[in-house]
């Protein structure tokens, strides 16, 4: 049985933040670590010689975010998305009174989602989003597939009407790498899965595959898709506040789906967009050539991601190719050289992307954030709040956030 003041569970971007926090206090502190890596869902795969990131990409509202500050000073270079789109209909490119249409659609789909969720709604998008004609559909694959990974009749208007916004950057060589040095020097445990967390006594106990550690507050930062799926029990169980914030936060799930070509067989230039005319949500949004590298990469969310996970990776790098054959042509069959497919529905350390919430749920995620028994602190993506939920700058600042409440609780003790 080991001392320290504070175990952070889970080396993410918000335990890493925790523990930089920590441990800048000169406060004893450690985390466990399931994986036999840092960085969480924030992973950069190097496997075919490229930065593939299986996780987050980008940035957001970079002006603000964090993570532009900490890439600056770890000398990580970045480029601003320029959000170049290209849109085709069947094989073409679409014409410019069709570009117009979707471009119309589009802005009317998202304005009706934000004010939905800013007038005090708790409303489905699907309920909030009335649109017609023939591009509807595109309009509406727009909102929860492509960007938050579930079909728009799962998700809240009040949870997506004040996301931060601005433009984004990505980072040349990988988000993932960029956690990772942000990390580097964080004593962290690895390989360490946590099984129970016990706080019925003055401090916390954690039991671990590797045995148990006792601390004074711990903090945790797994993914709701974990908590929900009762991978870590508590002692006493968590009250039923927390239960039903996990039920109304389920994981959403945007797939990825790599494809690295022999140099550029499409002569395009770097870092645009592409989709086709679709007339319902199934289908995939291409990152073509991001930061100047031989690499597609397909997102595809919702029902339609898990199906491509279970069906594999030979399935899923198949059904991202075929559209770009039908407007490049067969001769991109030679050119491709290897493919990846994430598969975080199925991770057993994540059971999906990042939390939704459900309609009627924008508000749990500050419940999920309470303390229990001023003893253990909840931080991750899904606690963030201030526009930033289910982001890498959220997963961050709530570890910050509950770094400092376990530093206050700590003080407060020692003064008794």
């Amino acid at each position: 049985m080991n001392d320290v003041d504070v175990i952070v569970v889970g080396a993410g971007a918000a335990g890493l933040a925790a523990m930089r926090t920590l441990l800048a206090a000169g406060c004893r502190a450690v985390a466990l670590e399931a994986r036999h890596r840092i960085g969480g869902r924030v992973w950069t795969d190097t496997g075919d010689g490229l930065p593939f990131d299986h996780g987050a990409s980008f940035i957001h509202a970079e002006h603000i975010n964090p993570w532009t500050m900490i890439a600056g000073r770890l000398r990580f270079a970045t480029e601003v998305d320029p959000r170049r789109r290209m849109l085709y209909v069947g094989g073409r490119p679409a014409g410019k009174d069709e570009i117009e249409a979707f471009g119309t659609v589009r802005a009317q789909a998202l304005d009706q989602v934000i004010a939905a969720g800013r007038s005090g709604q708790d409303v489905s998008i699907a309920d909030a989003v009335q649109l017609s004609g023939p591009w509807a559909a595109q309009g509406q694959v727009a909102l929860g597939p492509w960007l938050l990974g579930v079909e728009n009749d799962a998700a809240s208007v009040a949870d997506f009407a004040y996301a931060a916004g601005g433009r984004d950057r990505l980072v040349t060589i990988g988000y993932g790498r960029l956690v990772t040095a942000y990390g580097r020097g964080i004593p962290v445990q690895l390989g360490t899965i946590v099984e129970r967390v016990d706080y019925r006594g003055s401090g916390v106990v954690v039991e671990t595959t590797l045995g148990r550690l006792r601390g004074r507050v711990a903090i945790v930062t797994l993914p709701v898709g974990v908590l929900a799926a009762g991978q870590v029990r508590f002692d006493p169980p968590l009250p039923l506040d927390k239960q039903r914030a996990l039920e109304a936060l389920p994981m959403g799930l945007l797939a990825k789906i790599g494809l690295f070509f022999d140099g550029d067989p499409f002569g395009l230039g770097d870092t645009f967009y592409l989709h086709r005319h679709t007339t319902d949500q199934r289908a995939a949004l291409y990152l073509v050539r991001p930061c100047g590298h031989d690499l597609v990469v397909g997102f595809v969310g919702g029902s339609l991601a898990h199906e491509l996970e279970v069906a594999g990776e030979a399935a899923a790098s198949a059904f991202a190719l075929e559209p770009l054959i039908e407007i490049f042509g067969s001769r991109l069959r030679s050119r491709l050289r290897g493919a990846r497919h994430t598969c975080w529905g199925t991770d057993p350390f994540a059971f999906g992307s990042y939390a939704v919430a459900r309609p009627g749920g924008g508000a749990t995620r500050a419940v999920l954030g309470l303390p229990l028994a001023d003893r253990v602190l909840f931080a991750g993506e899904a606690c963030a709040g201030d526009g930033w939920a289910a982001t890498v700058a959220g997963a961050h600042l709530s570890g910050k956030r509950a770094a400092r409440a376990a530093l206050a609780l700590l003080g407060a003790n020692d003064a008794v």
